[in-house]
């Protein structure tokens, strides 16, 4: 609890720097704790004095957000917040939801730009392929009246990586196309330059940022221009928390004067030569981060088994395993069956307790799992709950270090599940001495 509360006030412990006024760049005011400089991974933030673990060094709100497809009917599309029993919707479109008048009230300087080209796209019959484009369509639609209002464009220091691959590119196309049908189906809707429009989205792409509510999911994506000069490496010092739009940078390692501040792109609980191929599906360029480089002890951890020879019959193994945690995966995220998840689980561990370390990624996969599971049986696996959390809870540690979110959220979880637990004892207790 107490690690719970040291992250998650530590804007009350570590305040974030003030802004000064005369510091900027390109017209980007800068916290004093950081400056950009260019280096081997082009710009980059730089800690301008000693930060310690837990502090919060930068603040940001997005230039433009857009509620995702599968969140909008569950948060407030102009606050994030968890919409009640009564939420308002939007008159017009039908789609749009808000908690409160006020939101709705505040939102419609933005959502008047796409709500006509939103009742096209959803009251009139288009092709899946462009369908599918509905989320990054949406995010054009509202950020290009602003660009076209201000002076100087904001987006400028952004670098875009228009040299894509062929697939990204056939994407930018399906979208660029969907626009220009609705541009041409809704009467206001400017689009401007196409390549201009086809940069814009490479920039919103490479940019863009899922915005998490407090469980980690991503219910939004914005673009956020300074927090966007944050560099990959898998040995990343600093994480993004949210409250509702506002992002903050927080250190989760001790950060020396004159140390660049990294975030990771990729899920760092996943092997070298996943992490690398994952990176350079999102970003076209090889990841060159120390822990990629060169297999650091971390690594060699979490690959490491408990046979001293890989064989045939082992790989076979292996494979069957990782095979095991998709389908797993599927079952839970994608169907909500717990119940055959959890005995899928099972199944796997006996075959992993054979082979795997301790450490192993794919264990700690499986425990992500089986904890999941376990939740969303209810009650009656709370006690198996809190075991399984409290092992995943040592592996997070050693992932991720102490200060990570995703622990966090875990001890939130179980202390959560521990209260249940507790209070339903005490109500039987009640009940048996009546």
């Amino acid at each position: 609890l107490r690690m719970i509360g040291k992250f998650r006030e530590s804007r009350s412990i570590c305040p974030v720097i003030e802004v000064k006024k005369e510091i900027m760049y390109k017209g980007i005011p800068l916290p004093s704790s950081i400056t950009i400089q260019d280096g081997p991974k082009g710009r980059g933030l730089i800690a301008t004095r000693d930060l310690p673990a837990g502090t919060t060094v930068l603040k940001s709100e997005p230039y433009s957000y857009a509620v995702t497809p599968s969140s909008h009917q569950t948060v407030c599309a102009y606050c994030l917040q968890k919409l009640g029993n009564d939420p308002q919707q939007c008159s017009k479109c039908k789609y749009n939801c808000y908690c409160s008048r006020d939101c709705q009230a505040a939102d419609w300087l933005v959502h008047k730009w796409e709500c006509k080209a939103m009742a096209t796209i959803l009251h009139q019959s288009l092709e899946p392929e462009l369908l599918k484009e509905f989320g990054v369509v949406r995010r054009v639609l509202r950020i290009l009246p602003k660009l076209k209002k201000a002076k100087t464009d904001p987006l400028a220091v952004l670098h875009s990586n228009l040299d894509v691959s062929p697939e990204k590119k056939k994407y930018f196309q399906i979208a660029i196309s969907f626009l220009e049908r609705l541009s041409s189906r809704t009467s206001g809707i400017d689009l401007g330059d196409k390549h201009d429009l086809e940069e814009l989205l490479c920039k919103l792409d490479c940019n863009g940022q899922g915005i998490l509510d407090y469980s980690q999911n991503a219910v939004a994506a914005g673009c956020y221009i300074l927090p966007s000069f944050l560099n990959h490496s898998c040995t990343f010092n600093c994480v993004f928390v949210f409250d509702g739009i506002t992002l903050f940078a927080n250190t989760v390692k001790n950060v020396q004067k004159g140390e660049e501040l990294f975030i990771t792109y990729v899920d760092v609980l996943y092997p070298p030569d996943v992490r690398k191929a994952e990176f350079e599906r999102m970003h076209y360029v090889k990841c060159t981060c120390p822990r990629c480089s060169d297999v650091l002890p971390m690594d060699k951890v979490m690959t490491s088994l408990k046979v001293t020879e890989e064989s045939n019959s082992i790989a076979r193994k292996l494979a069957l395993i990782k095979e095991g945690i998709a389908n797993v995966r599927r079952m839970v995220n994608i169907e909500s069956d717990f119940q055959q998840g959890h005995s899928e689980c099972k199944r796997l561990f006996i075959e992993a307790d054979s082979i795997l370390s301790e450490y192993h990624w794919m264990r700690i996969h499986l425990l992500q799992l089986k904890f999941q599971t376990e939740k969303g049986m209810g009650i009656a696996k709370f006690n198996d709950t809190i075991e399984t959390g409290n092992k995943l809870l040592k592996l997070y540690q050693f992932a991720y270090g102490d200060y990570h979110p995703n622990i966090s959220l875990l001890l939130l979880v179980l202390s959560t599940i521990s209260v249940t637990i507790k209070k339903t004892t005490l109500h039987e207790t009640s009940e048996y001495k009546n």
